[in-house]
């Protein structure tokens, strides 16, 4: 009969209304039917439903039955406990009711005939007819059960004791009083937007929103909300309320709530504390919280998790499918929401050795830090340095074999503890700190300075490859080895080409090279990312060695071009040009074009003059000789020079 009236005659859950109208929080009882045999020989009851407590409608099939579960309550209430798990259980039971019996069996039997006779479905008249009878015998299921367990007629049990109750009311003021009793852990929240089991749209918006602002404005009064959207509300009465955000000290920050909401943050540290020696999952958190004594809903849940773990920031260290999460931001949080089961968190508290080797990190990494530092202040630093890396620092080989390490540890790193008092030493040669219980002064400065050197060379990975981008552009093409003056002479030249280069790769070079609305640095990376069909911070060593190949090439077009154009009356910013040719037979022609520049002049006429000095010395000397030999003499050199300046040139920058 409990599954035939279960399944044809559900009942509304009882709301617990006087609490709602105390706490905000709406808590109500799912209400099961349940045969009062199965209590009686302690059968397993299987019951569905989410809500806050349970009311089991007993149906005994005599008066004997009836009393005899009436009887046997110091047996059956512990069972029942044990089926709440927590939540509060009440019993009902009503006096032996016939009719409702033969109503039940009655209703069966409809809807047997209903869902296993096919000749109804050709018989339009007997379909309705049958459909018309359920509909009746459901009003008299209900009207029978609803007398069957008035208050006035049956007997109400809690934890075994049996209750004087009067009315409808007096059952609410019962549920309501169950409630205080079972979740006074929970803080009241009159927000009907967010104190819900779940949310609607826009007010799943205003908590994704609300989030936002406790991770990203946890320092600003009120997070910074200003006027009157949904989130503000969300916020005041929660988050400010109950203390969770408050000004402490001389900043506004996260910490623990009021008194009246201690037990609640006593579970979250008691939690936090289970999680000192290995990881565990921010779904048990969650499961804890939903639990008596507490009872939070999933409305408010999250906001209060990431107002306990932004509160503890310096000690909890969070971890996504398995990953340690250096620095909380939106979209982790709005992950959280969706899946929390993947997340888990672990408390880092250190002393000693391993302090002092925080201690010094923390000088390294943050000098003007007055706070005591953390372990994982220093990781998350450490973390989102790598993090700020261009890819091609985050992955260039062109790096010593300890910076590289350096590098890959914190690329790595799951454990916070691990990676500074293992990995890295182990990266930076140096044996594992923090396992002793004194202080080895020596060993923690090598190690910090070790760390601190590797940790410049990848940072100055990707400069130092502007660098030398830089100085193969001044060789090839004969230009000052200072980026601003190399940017001046190149935009120069270009422009006198710009009209003549006609092969696709080289009239790109000469366009970007001309374009007068670029700084040098912005020309720099302009002529790389030309070069090697990609911005330079998304570089490979393979697109260093491509932009060295290709850099090659553009020049002696560029050279080429120049050539066509040597007039030695055409000045470039008041700079002639000079063309110098060297062939003979067997060879292929060399021919190099190059400025003379005023800076330059004074040194160059010198060298000449020393050059005809040693022609034009008196014959009688062994050196002397004529200007055919002179000139031969030259071009021989000029031909040397040329053979050097095709394959590695000396740098330009020193002279």
């Amino acid at each position: 009969m409990a599954t035939v009236l279960q399944r044809h005659a559900p009942q509304t859950p009882f709301v617990a209304r006087r609490h709602l109208f105390q706490t905000g929080t709406l808590r109500f009882f799912d209400v099961h039917f349940v045969e009062a045999s199965t209590l009686i020989q302690g059968g397993e009851l299987k019951l569905s439903g989410e809500g806050d407590g349970i009311v089991l409608l007993a149906l005994p099939r005599t008066a004997l039955e009836r009393e005899e579960l009436e009887g046997q309550q110091a047996t059956v209430a512990p069972a029942l406990e044990r089926l709440g798990a927590g939540r509060p259980v009440v019993l009902v039971v009503p006096e032996t009711s016939v009719r409702l019996s033969q109503l039940v069996h009655e209703l069966a039997a409809a809807q047997l005939v209903r869902t296993s006779t096919p000749e109804l479905q050709s018989d339009p008249v007997a379909r309705t007819e049958l459909a018309e009878r359920i509909q009746e015998l459901d009003r008299h299921v209900a009207s029978e059960v609803g007398r069957a367990f008035d208050p006035r007629r049956s007997e109400w049990f809690v934890a075994g004791e049996r209750l004087e109750l009067s009315s409808w009311r007096a059952v609410s003021s019962v549920l309501s009083a169950l409630c205080d009793a079972h979740f006074s852990g929970a803080p009241p929240i009159r927000n009907e937007l967010l104190n819900r089991r779940a949310l609607s749209t826009s007010a799943a918006r205003a908590r994704r929103n609300l989030i936002e602002a406790m991770i990203l404005r946890r320092e600003v009064a009120q997070l910074g909300f200003e006027g009157h959207p949904p989130e503000v509300s969300m916020y005041r009465s929660l988050l400010e309320q109950h203390g969770f955000h408050r000004r402490r000290g001389d900043t506004w920050r996260f910490g623990p709530p009021r008194r009246a909401l201690r037990p609640l943050w006593t579970a979250v540290q008691e939690f936090l504390r289970d999680a000192e020696t290995c990881r565990r999952p921010l779904i048990e958190l969650y499961d804890r919280l939903r639990r008596p004594p507490f009872g939070i809903k999933d409305g408010p849940l999250p906001v209060i998790v990431v107002a306990a773990l932004l509160a503890r920031d310096s000690r909890v260290a969070v971890y996504e499918r398995g990953s340690f999460v250096p620095a909380w931001t939106p979209s982790h949080a709005e992950r959280r929401i969706r899946s929390p089961d993947g997340f888990e968190v672990r408390q880092c508290r250190i002393g000693g050795q391993r302090r002092e080797v925080v201690n010094h990190l923390a000088e390294m990494l943050f000098p003007s830090n007055t706070r005591r530092p953390s372990l994982l202040g220093v990781v998350r630093g450490l973390v989102q340095f790598v993090a700020k890396l261009t890819p091609y620092a985050r992955r260039t080989l062109r790096i010593s074999d300890r910076a590289r390490d350096i590098r890959e540890a914190l690329v790595r790193a799951r454990e916070p503890a691990q990676l500074v008092f293992d990995e890295l030493p182990a990266a930076c040669r140096c044996p594992p700190l923090g396992s002793s219980p004194t202080n080895d002064r020596s060993r923690i400065d090598d190690f910090v300075a070790a760390l601190e050197a590797g940790l410049r060379e990848v940072r100055d990975a990707y400069p130092a490859l502007l660098a030398r981008s830089a100085a193969a552009l001044a060789n090839h093409l004969s230009l000052p080895g200072d980026l601003a003056e190399l940017a001046v002479e190149l935009r120069s030249r270009a422009s006198l080409v710009e009209d003549t280069a006609v092969e696709p790769r080289l009239r790109s070079f000469v366009v970007r090279a001309s374009d007068g609305g670029f700084g040098p640095d912005d020309m720099l990376a302009s002529l790389l990312t030309q070069l090697a069909d990609k911005p330079p911070p998304e570089w490979s060593d393979a697109d260093e060695d491509q932009f060295e190949v290709r850099l090659a090439s553009v020049a002696r077009s560029f050279r080429g071009a120049e050539s066509l154009l040597v007039d030695p009356n055409g000045p470039i910013d008041g700079q002639p040009l000079l063309r110098l040719s060297v062939a003979r037979r067997g060879r292929p022609e060399q021919e190099r074009v190059f400025p003379l520049r005023a800076a330059e002049e004074s040194r160059i006429a010198a060298l000449r003059d020393r050059i005809l000095d040693t022609v034009r010395r008196p014959r009688a000397e062994a050196a002397a000789c004529d200007s055919e030999q002179a000139l031969a003499a030259l071009a021989l050199a000029a031909e040397s020079l040329l053979d050097g300046a095709d394959g590695s040139q000396p740098e330009r920058g020193g002279r």
